[in-house]
């Protein structure tokens, strides 16, 4: 009787088997990767959409979109305003509008209320909270999104400045840092309308991303412009200048890009660029090459030009 014969790998067979397994898996990883990306690019888009129509459900109600403060001394933000408007209602009865937006109460509100359509999904971890270092504040929640309060820079259109407020009569605020912008669409103590976006709500930024590595300024999602005690003047918490190139604080060493107060930069962990939304509800991915002078222009509100959108 002859011993049945049993068919079996052979080493070589084995390991040429497990080496076109980890082949596929090392070409499968990337796609997985970069369709996780694209759903959290898509999140974000829908996100800032959701912003953009709070802004309008809040222009329908009050005649105006909100401004970024009321009182400088207290500096409720535009997110503390628009709360109603993007499903967080329970936190906006019950915050103190005769309070400072740093107050105990404030903070432990912020603590433990957050707008989680503020936060872009592709910058999670610790980022949610602040970056400030005030104890007790570390887990306060932040917000990815700005309001846009202007472009700084030369319109090419008229050949002068955009509107920018760092010099004011007494001439003690030199800083580049903390240009105060008013040709955009959040401004502070007034509200602007619709009929004040005279390039037209599809070819004005309302929010843009601030959400990447190297931004380590994230402040509590409820602070607006706040006047400072120093000769720094206006800070802005909540809105950001339109002054420098998009991400770049990840491609630039340049010490004039390290001021994070006023000048935004936006960006965000986007490959190649980061999304803003516009007046109208829709929204646009910038890429970080995009030409400054589009770019500024489609910051501006008023002034004049005929920008394509990227």
């Amino acid at each position: 009787m002859r011993p049945q014969s049993r068919s079996a790998f052979t080493l070589v067979e084995l390991l040429v088997v497990i080496a076109i397994i980890g082949v596929l898996i090392a070409l499968l990883l990337p796609a997985v990767q970069a369709a996780r990306e694209a759903a959290r690019r898509l999140q974000c888009i829908s996100q800032l959409k959701q912003a953009s129509l709070a802004m309008q459900g809040y222009h329908d109600a009050n005649g105006c979109f909100p401004p970024d403060s009321c009182d400088n001394s207290r500096y409720a933000g535009i997110w503390v305003r628009l709360s109603p408007y993007l499903e967080n209602r329970a936190f906006f009865e019950r915050y103190r509008f005769n309070e400072t937006a740093a107050s105990g109460y404030h903070i432990a509100l912020a603590t433990e209320f957050g707008m989680p359509l503020l936060l872009c999904p592709s910058c999670g971890g610790e980022k949610r909270y602040t970056s400030e270092t005030t104890a007790g504040r570390e887990k306060c929640w932040t917000s990815h999104y700005f309001g846009n309060s202007g472009p700084v820079g030369v319109n090419l259109v008229t050949n002068q400045p955009y509107a920018d407020e760092k010099l004011p009569p007494n001439g003690k605020y030199q800083s580049s840092t903390y240009n105060i912008a008013t040709d955009g669409v959040f401004t502070n103590i007034n509200g602007v309308t619709v009929a004040d976006v005279i390039d037209g709500t599809s070819k004005t930024i309302a929010f843009g991303e601030i959400a990447f590595e190297k931004y380590l300024a994230y402040r509590t999602f409820t602070y607006g412009t706040q006047l400072s005690g120093t000769t720094s003047g206006l800070i802005f918490r909540a809105t950001k200048n339109h002054a420098w190139p998009i991400n770049v604080l990840i491609r630039s060493t340049d010490p004039i890009y390290t001021g994070f107060n006023n000048n935004g930069p936006y960006g965000s962990y986007h490959p190649g660029g980061c999304n803003m939304s516009f007046c109208d509800g829709s929204v646009t991915f910038f890429p970080e090459t995009i030409d400054m002078n589009v770019y500024l222009g489609l910051a501006s509100r008023n002034g004049g030009e005929m920008a394509e959108n990227p």
